[in-house]
């Protein structure tokens, strides 16, 4: 005798018990997909070779690092417009290879290569002071609590410590073997120092300004990072190493091979998802989302090409990040760069054309704003001429009616200047929604 078949009948629901015995039933919602609305608010000419991007949301200001230049360009923050470019370096004509900010006062902290710091008023441009440092520079924090910025020198093999408000010397700290890379702790008051040249990480108390301890690798530290999720120092060796640290112990807490290649580290780039809890970390044409207890990798996102610029979201979570213009063979740029946004989720939601090679970025989205600075090179990666200034209508008119009566004098044109920069940054209003 045959069995009847019976039929199944799958039904994804979520059943919730009450107090009182009742039982509710209802469907599982997936996250809805966000949205992105992009407007272009302004493309602003810059200087040579745009490096840093820093927004002052407090002064209204944006804060563009021009590395071959000897400049540092200030943008008004809403309209993208130039306001002052003002020229760095103790002689005033460095070029300038870090910078940083501190908000509370209101200043832009500028290492240039002639071994000296620019201290800036961040809503003018002008230089309050200039510090004779020493020892090559090569990154810089700041406490903003203490008014005291901490700069790495790598050839003396210390930190500096300089006050902000009033640009003294306060003293220098030894360290490890060419410090090379820093981030502070402003919750725990902490400053972590990456030595390259002895393969350790030096950690000074910023209260004191003292060392606390050194952390010993196996690895090369070229890139460092912390969460305030749970207080994990991340350290990515430049053999492709990733460790884990518990920042105020300094106890190990995970290390593993992230990359079976070595890094590049002019294109390694950390940000740290405090939203979601994650770590992202974006080296050559991908970024990897990790996860910061034990360093394993959630989520790889591959990208048409290589990552310049990657930061997290400070709302919602998710990354978002500028890539490359794709290249021939010969490493000749082919098209436009992309600005790419993700969702708290992982899932690209946006992709939106920027400048042939794209190489900082900053966002704002307390204002809904989004800077990328962009060398501004043609497609044969040559400098690209400026853009003509907008024809006036009255110009316009006058043109066209000499070309019907000819004997009309010539029409005067606004001609643009030749102009031996190349950068520029775009200004684009940016809402996820």
């Amino acid at each position: 005798m045959t069995r009847p078949r019976r039929r199944v009948l799958a039904v994804l629901c979520l059943v919730l018990c009450g107090p009182a015995g009742t039982v509710l039933v209802g469907r599982v919602l997936t996250p809805r997909r966000a949205t992105v609305g992009v407007a272009t608010i302004a493309r602003a000419l810059v200087g040579m070779d745009p490096s840093a991007v820093v927004v002052d949301p407090g002064a209204r200001r944006v804060l563009v690092l021009n590395s071959t230049d000897t400049t540092i360009s200030v943008l008004d923050e809403r309209t993208g417009v130039p306001l002052a470019t003002t020229t760095v370096g103790s002689n005033g004509g460095a070029h300038p290879v870090r910078i940083a900010l501190d908000e509370r006062a209101g200043h832009a902290l500028a290492l240039t290569d002639d071994e000296s710091l620019s201290v800036l008023n961040a809503r003018s441009g002008r230089t309050l002071h200039s510090v004779l440092l020493g020892g090559s520079p090569s990154a810089i924090v700041v406490d903003e609590g203490r008014a005291r910025a901490f700069v790495a020198e790598a050839d003396a093999g210390a930190v500096a410590i300089v006050d902000t408000r009033t640009g003294a010397l306060l003293g220098a700290v030894p360290v490890g073997s060419y410090p090379e890379e820093m981030v502070f702790d402003r919750r725990m008051g902490l400053v972590f120092v990456a030595n390259q040249g002895d393969t350790t990480v030096s950690v000074l108390d910023a209260r004191t300004s003292r060392p606390v301890r050194t952390l010993r690798l196996v690895d090369t530290p070229i890139g460092l990072a912390i969460g305030d999720h749970d207080r994990t120092l991340f350290i990515v060796g430049a053999q492709g190493s990733l460790t884990g640290v518990d920042a105020a112990t300094g106890a190990r807490r995970f290390q593993r091979v992230m990359s079976p290649r070595p890094i590049a580290v002019p294109r390694l780039l950390l940000a740290v998802d405090d939203a979601r809890g994650t770590l992202l970390v974006a080296h050559g044409a991908h970024i990897d989302e990790l996860d910061p207890l034990t360093g394993r990798s959630i989520t790889a996102i591959p990208l048409p090409s290589t990552v310049t610029a990657v930061v997290v979201n400070p709302v919602t979570g998710g990354a978002i990040a500028t890539v490359r213009g794709a290249v021939d063979g010969r490493g000749r740029l082919l098209g436009d760069g992309s600005l790419v946004i993700f969702d708290a989720h992982g899932r690209r939601i946006g992709t939106i054309p920027v400048g042939v090679d794209p190489s900082a970025l900053a966002v704002d989205l307390a204002n809904g704003r989004v800077f990328v600075a962009d060398t501004n090179l043609d497609p044969d990666g040559r400098p690209a001429p400026p853009r003509p200034a907008p024809t006036p209508p009255l110009t316009r008119f006058l043109s066209r009616l000499r070309s019907w009566l000819p004997f009309l004098p010539p029409v005067p044109t606004a001609r643009v200047p030749a102009r031996s920069t190349t950068g520029a940054v775009d200004v684009r209003r940016l809402t996820i929604r």
